[in-house]
C-alpha cells in the first residue's frame, strides 16, 4: 500500500519518538504522546458501546469480581477498549491465586522449563530470572483486587501504540478514567512488559470516575474528536452533507487553520476546518492559485491526489471567501 506523503512523515515522527524515549531512558508518560495518538486514531472506526466481550481474546477467562467493584473494573475496560490499537485484545482481568499459578505453568511449558513438575515456585523463579518476564508469583493489587484496585492486560498490537491508547484516555477523559502511570511503584504502576509481549494496565477503583454511561461516553468521544485534537490526518471529517459539499447556508459556521500544510505535486496546501453544528471538514487551500481539494466520498484519512477531488464552482467560492485569514 502506498504511503502518502502526510501519512508517511507521521510514521517517521512515532519512530523517532520511541527512539527518542529508548535512548534517553524515559518512560512514555514522560512524552506528550497526545499528538502523537490523536494522529493514528481511526475516527471512523471507532465504536462506543457496552459490549465488554469485544476485543477479548477468550471472554469466557475474563473474570470482574464481585459487585460493587466488578462494575467499576467492566467500565475501565468500556472506557478504554474504543481506542486500542487494531488487533489488541484484553486477555484478563481479575485472576484468583489459581488462575495465577495455571498462567505461570502455561508459561513455563512455552518458554521451556525442565523442572520438577508442578513446583511452581521453581518455574516462576525461572521465568522471572532467566526469560526476564514480569509475573507476579502472588496475586495481590491489580489482578488480584486487593485494596479495591484492577488491571487489564493487553497483547496482540505493538505495545508502545497500546500504551499510547492509556496515555491519549488519561489525557483526555480523565473525568471519567484515570489509569496508572509507568513506575509508579510495585502494585501500584501500569507496566509495558515487553518478555511477555503484553501491557499491564493498573488503576484504582476510585479513579474510575464515573460508571459508564454509554450515552454520555458517546458526546465526550464527540466532543473530543471535534477539538484541535482531531484535526490530525485520521479525523473522520469527509463533509456535511452526503456529497461532501459544505451545505446550503454558511451561517454561523466557524472556519479555521488547523495542523500542518502539505505539499502535493509541488504545491503547498493550507489545511483548513469548517465547523458548523458540530460536524467538521477539512480542507487543503492554496489561496493564491484558488485552488482547494477535498477527500472523495467515503474516504475516512490520509491526502494524496488519488483520493481527494478538486473543488469547483459555488463551493469553492464560498471556502476561498471564508478563508481565515
Amino acid at each position: 500500500m502506498k504511503l502518502s506523503e502526510n501519512r508517511l512523515r507521521l510514521e517517521v515522527r512515532k519512530i523517532l519518538l520511541r527512539e527518542k524515549i529508548r535512548r534517553v531512558g524515559r518512560s512514555m508518560d514522560d512524552v506528550s504522546l497526545s499528538d502523537e495518538v490523536a494522529a493514528s486514531v481511526d475516527w471512523g472506526n471507532i465504536v462506543v458501546d457496552n459490549d465488554g466481550t469485544s476485543k477479548m481474546k477468550n471472554p469466557a477467562n475474563v473474570k470482574w469480581g464481585d459487585e460493587p467493584d466488578s462494575n467499576s473494573r467492566k467500565s475501565a475496560w468500556l472506557y478504554l477498549k474504543p481506542f486500542i490499537p487494531a488487533g489488541a485484545l484484553l486477555t484478563r482481568a481479575l485472576a484468583t491465586q489459581e488462575d495465577q499459578e495455571r498462567i505461570i505453568k502455561n508459561y513455563a511449558a512455552d518458554k521451556g522449563y525442565k523442572g520438577a513438575a508442578g513446583d511452581i515456585d521453581a518455574m516462576h523463579k525461572f521465568l522471572t530470572q532467566e526469560k526476564g518476564m514480569e509475573i507476579a508469583r502472588k496475586v495481590g493489587r491489580g489482578h488480584g483486587g486487593a485494596q479495591r484496585t484492577g488491571a487489564l492486560d493487553l497483547s496482540g498490537a505493538d505495545l508502545d501504540k497500546i500504551w499510547a491508547s492509556v496515555v491519549f484516555v488519561n489525557k483526555h477523559f480523565s473525568e471519567f478514567i484515570e489509569f496508572a502511570k509507568l513506575k509508579q511503584g510495585r502494585g501500584k504502576s501500569s507496566i509495558i512488559e515487553r518478555n511477555n509481549n503484553a501491557v499491564h494496565v493498573h488503576f484504582d477503583i476510585a479513579n474510575v470516575k464515573k460508571p459508564f454511561n454509554v450515552e454520555e461516553f458517546k458526546k465526550a468521544v464527540v466532543k473530543v474528536k471535534g477539538s484541535d485534537v482531531a484535526s490530525s490526518e485520521t479525523t473522520d471529517d469527509s463533509g456535511t452533507t452526503d456529497d461532501g459539499s459544505p451545505g446550503p447556508t454558511q451561517q454561523g459556521a466557524k472556519w479555521e487553520k488547523v495542523g500542518n500544510p502539505i505539499t502535493l505535486k509541488n504545491i503547498e496546501y493550507k489545511k483548513i476546518k469548517k465547523t458548523d453544528s458540530g460536524v467538521s471538514t477539512v480542507y487543503l487551500v492554496n489561496k493564491e492559485q484558488g485552488k482547494v481539494l477535498k477527500r472523495k466520498a467515503g474516504v475516512k484519512q490520509g491526502w494524496d491526489l488519488g483520493i481527494t477531488d478538486e473543488v469547483t464552482g459555488s463551493e469553492l467560492q464560498t471556502i476561498l471567501d471564508n478563508y481565515p485569514g
